[in-house]
Order: structure tokens, then sequence, then C-alpha cells
């Protein structure tokens, strides 16, 4: 599989978006047990698009005056049985927060819920991607982008989380992630 074209075809066709925290959010220093720095829920009904997540990323707003450390964790999970979306956390608009890939790809008019703080059920964090370790006191800016090979398949009712963790509370990140939105026979059409 040629992943690179294959996204650059779902760009070219406005079916990839993307999404962050419109807040930075201080870092958690152990591993979280239930609670999602930032959620992406794919509120499709069953049979639905399901969501096949590209990439996620950071970027690093505030940092102790000390040298530190922090990275991801990230999770697909699903809700409690009956949960119609989230509801435990701050709930983002998607038409401000999700912008597509592809210049003038117009308002997001799917049915992702963006959400900040969610409880999530299922504790199975892992860690995604590398640490960032600042060399320089009190500097800001650093940034991580995982692209995710092969993807990571959201299926209709399914939550995909992120949380910051790292050396002091006071890292401070803007977490996201870009997902494409395909339909069941073009995941089986890709062997997924």
């Amino acid at each position: 599989m040629d992943w690179k074209t294959q996204i650059a075809a779902w760009v070219a066709q406005g079916r990839v978006w993307r999404a962050n925290e419109t807040t930075l959010a201080a870092v958690v220093t152990a591993v979280p047990t239930t609670t999602a720095g930032i959620s992406f829920f794919n509120g499709e009904l069953e049979g639905g698009k399901s969501y096949l997540l590209l990439a996620a990323y950071a970027i690093q707003g505030g940092t102790p005056a000390a040298l530190s450390s922090w990275g991801l964790v990230h999770q697909l999970s699903h809700l409690a049985t009956g949960t119609v979306e989230p509801a435990a956390g701050a709930l983002l608009v998607t038409s401000t927060v999700v912008a597509g890939l592809r210049g003038n790809q117009g308002v997001y008019g799917g049915a992702a819920v963006i959400d900040i703080g969610e409880t999530v059920l299922d504790d199975r964090w892992a860690p995604i991607g590398n640490s960032e370790d600042t060399v320089v006191i009190s500097l800001t800016g650093s940034q991580l982008y995982i692209p995710l090979m092969p993807p990571i398949e959201v299926p209709p009712g399914a939550l995909y989380s992120l949380m910051g963790v790292g050396a002091a509370v006071d890292i401070t990140l803007r977490m996201g992630a870009v997902w494409a939105e395909l339909e069941q026979a073009e995941l089986d059409a890709l062997g997924l």
C-alpha cells in the first residue's frame, strides 16, 4: 500500500480533517487512568463511516524553568453502553475547531465529536511516538507530529483519545489529530 499517494488523493477529494484543542492544557506526570486530554468520537450511525486516524500532534506552549521532557499517550476505547456521544468533558464546536487539509474545503459537516477532558472507560494508554526533550531551560514552541502508519481505524461509536505526559505539570500542550472519513467498502478495499 502506497499510503502517501492514497492520503494525497483523500486530501484532494476534501476527505481529510484535523482538529486540536483551542487552549493549552497541562500534562500529567504519570500515565493517566480514565481522563483524556482530547478525544475524537465517531458519532456515525452503525454501518456508517469509519475515521482513519492518520497522525497525532502536539505543540508545547509553556515549560518549567528547568530541563524537562514530555510525550503523548493514546488509546482507542468505547463509551458506556447506551451512551450516544461524549458528555463528561467540554465539547468543542466542530464547525470552528475542525479544519480541512485542502484549501477552501469548507465547513466540517461530519459526525465527529471533539471533546476535552472526556472520561474513558478503558485504561489502556500506550506511548505514541518519541518524547520531546528540552535542551534549553524555559524553551517553548517545541512540537511533535506523529504519523500513524498503519492508520488507526475508529469505527462508529468508538473514541480515540490523547493525553500529554511530562516531567512537570507546568508543561502545557495543544494536542490534536488528523483523520480521513471513509465508508466501510473503502476500508475493505484497502484491506482494513
